[in-house]
């Protein structure tokens, strides 16, 4: 199987916006381990011996291009599972997140993913109850994965009463990863976003529930070899995002088709 840079970039405007929250899960996996859940060429960073991997629980409003007034924007609730990883390109190691698997609760990000912006989008409902410093979200996947989420977590009050791990020090570095590469609809290539935010405000959290279908998948990660590690919420953040140079490939196996995404027609 052989990449490259390909010149089919989706011009994709630059794209404004706010992250109203983000809550980033993330866990440590054996590097081998999620070695053999990533596609060529990608392969996992690694941090004091593990690998990282989680899911990104975020809403975003105010979606507009930079030209449209902000009551032009629009809302959504979303949530990824990714990875860290890097890879190899002519100018060097390259590092950012790949992502296995998008949902959105809005019908247009399902519908425009991977059409008019880069990522798959598959719509699913999501259910969010928060307060200043509780939050609970429940994702209910309808597709064949069921990859279900659940999670209840509060801010950790002080924030200094938390003494993280090594690993979740260097992890904070690339959780907010500006470079992601997914599946493109066709399967057989990779398609770019960069997004640009700021991550000085990323506060840790308490986590009560995390039952996350995506990595609870024993035929994925066996038991034992992935563990939660800790939790960030960031509030607020001003963002824009735009195309990366995609990566293409020879060929994509079904089945890691089928890992990435879903046909799920009927719930666009």
């Amino acid at each position: 199987m052989t990449f490259s840079a390909t010149g089919s970039d989706m011009r994709l405007p630059t794209i404004h916006g706010v992250i109203d929250r983000r809550i980033l899960l993330n866990y440590r996996v054996e590097p081998q381990v999620l070695a053999g859940n990533l596609p060529s060429p990608f392969r996992p960073q690694v941090f004091d011996g593990w690998a990282l991997a989680g899911v990104c629980l975020i809403r975003l409003r105010d979606i507009r291009m930079n030209w449209l007034p902000r009551i032009c924007g629009l809302c959504s609730e979303n949530a990824a599972y990714r990875a860290a990883v890097e890879w190899d390109s002519p100018t060097g190691v390259q590092r950012g997140v790949f992502v296995w698997h998008r949902v959105t609760s809005s019908r247009i990000n399902a519908l425009a993913g991977s059409r008019i912006f880069p990522g798959v989008h598959e719509r699913q409902t999501f259910r969010v109850s928060e307060s200043d410093e509780t939050y609970c979200i429940q994702v209910e996947d309808g597709s064949s994965h069921g990859f279900q989420i659940d999670v209840q977590a509060s801010l950790i009050s002080p924030p200094g009463t938390l003494t993280p791990s090594s690993f979740a020090n260097r992890a904070t570095c690339v959780c907010g990863s500006s470079v992601g590469y997914s599946l493109t609809r066709h399967g057989k290539s990779f398609e770019g976003l960069r997004l640009e935010v700021d991550h000085d405000n990323a506060q840790p959290m308490s986590v009560a529930r995390q039952e996350i279908g995506f990595f609870q998948d024993e035929a994925r990660f066996p038991k034992g070899t992935i563990h939660f590690d800790h939790a960030l919420l960031m509030r607020n953040v001003p963002h824009h995002w735009g195309g990366a140079p995609p990566l293409s490939a020879s060929q994509t196996s079904k089945t890691l088709q089928t890992v990435c995404h879903t046909r799920a027609v009927g719930r666009q």
